[in-house]
């Protein structure tokens, strides 16, 4: 495996990298350092010095110092030499030779070498394990149109099938409490949460199952007391 760092000389990265080698986006040659000699780049090995947490591109090229007073004294020849007559015609001489030189001292003045690097290695240490599994519910997004995302991040799912467990639970959950309603009923002591009620629908009559997530028990003495359970769940069955 292998991940990239963005490294050199000059910037330190906190990654401990081992064998790194060297991406030349955009090399650093140019005209000048061609007609000079060559570019060499390459890349050293992470520093074991301090911990292996940098490396260091090294970019050798030429000196163009020589190649600057070439063309300074080309140009300053030129300028000493005369037009030369033959036959009649009049060439200039001395004005090819100093443009020459000119055209030299401008191009090492005008010298820009740009380069891009990357530079890849291979990161010390342990990397976590990541494990994953979702469960959709493709009925309820084609109904609205899109997807309502929701991330859980759980440290006991150690395997893909652990996850899926976790995410068909939290579907189900999702799915249940759409189907959530809130009942009063007159109280009855062997109601508990967890329990499976099942009541009348007073219009249509039939048959409802409620799975019992809430219970709040309510009671007053006198000749206008009561006694009722509001009860919220789960319509369990379809």
């Amino acid at each position: 495996m292998e991940e990239m760092t963005n490294t050199d000389s000059q910037q330190r990265n906190t990654a401990r990298p081992v064998n790194p080698r060297l991406v030349v986006v955009e090399t650093a040659t140019s005209i000048p350092f061609q007609l000079a000699g060559s570019v060499t780049e390459r890349i050293e090995q992470c520093s074991d010095a301090d911990d292996n947490r940098f490396c260091t591109v090294v970019v050798e090229a030429p000196n163009l110092i020589g190649l600057l007073a070439s063309g300074l004294g080309t140009a300053a020849i030129g300028a000493f030499i005369g037009d030369q007559e033959t036959d009649g015609m009049t060439i200039s001489i001395g004005k090819i030779i100093q443009w020459f030189g000119l055209n030299t001292v401008l191009m090492v003045l005008g010298s820009v070498a740009n380069y891009q690097y990357e530079v890849w290695a291979q990161p010390l240490g342990s990397i976590r394990r990541s494990v994953q599994g979702q469960a959709n519910d493709t009925e309820h997004q084609a109904e609205i149109g899109c997807i309502v995302e929701q991330k859980i991040e759980d440290p006991l799912c150690y395997s893909a099938a652990d996850c899926l467990q976790v995410a068909a639970f939290e579907l189900m959950i999702a799915k249940m409490q759409r189907r959530r309603i809130t009942i009063t009923k007159v109280a009855h002591l062997q109601d508990e949460d967890g329990d499976t009620l099942r009541f009348v629908h007073l219009v249509s009559g039939a048959n409802i199952d409620i799975y019992v997530t809430d219970i709040t028990r309510k009671f007053k003495k006198g000749h206008d007391g009561y006694f009722i359970d509001e009860i919220s769940g789960w319509v369990v069955n379809k």
